[in-house]
């Protein structure tokens, strides 16, 4: 697997967007880890393209925060 992801600000929001390869689903989620909780909080899904590109997009968390993009039937990546 390979991905490719730029993160823009514009308006209060970000976007993920990146390309990947070999992908076993074509779900995609993302999720915020939060500071002091073991279970992360959905804040996007989308699909995986026929060309493995893909585009979410979220608002800007107030403070410095991990993200964790899952694929559906594949591993989570930090």
């Amino acid at each position: 697997m390979v991905a490719g992801t730029s993160c823009k600000s514009k308006h209060a929001y970000f976007e993920i967007k990146g390309k990947i390869v070999h992908a076993k689903g074509n779900k995609l989620s993302l999720k915020q880890l939060e500071i002091g909780s073991q279970n992360p909080v959905l804040i996007d899904t989308g699909l995986i393209g026929k060309d493995g590109s893909f585009d979410l997009k979220t608002f800007m968390p107030f403070d410095q925060a991990l993200f964790v993009l899952s694929i559906e039937n594949g591993p989570e990546v930090t």
